[in-house]
């Protein structure tokens, strides 16, 4: 796998200073079923215009899922989700 990390400029229309955001180019060899679907998405502008777009919105996605703290309480000394369906 190949990292390129680059630093971009982006200026807010409502702001007059830039602000610094950094991002990581990470090649990566996905199936032709993935590389259709995120097409499909894309085409449908659905998390981004560009099936590489698409693809850094999951990614970005999972990983906030992955250290989201959970948040349990406990109730009558049991313990208890409050992540509920």
């Amino acid at each position: 796998m190949k990292i390129v990390k680059r630093k971009d400029v982006v200026v807010p229309k409502e702001r007059s200073q830039a602000s610094s955001v950094e991002s990581v180019t990470i090649r990566v060899t996905l199936s032709r079923q993935s590389l259709d679907i995120l097409e499909l998405l894309a085409t449908e502008g659905i998390y981004g215009r560009t099936p590489s777009a698409v693809a850094g919105r999951f990614i970005d996605l999972a990983l906030q899922q992955f250290v989201e703290i959970p948040k349990v309480s406990l109730v009558n000394g049991r313990r208890e989700s409050s992540s509920k369906p």
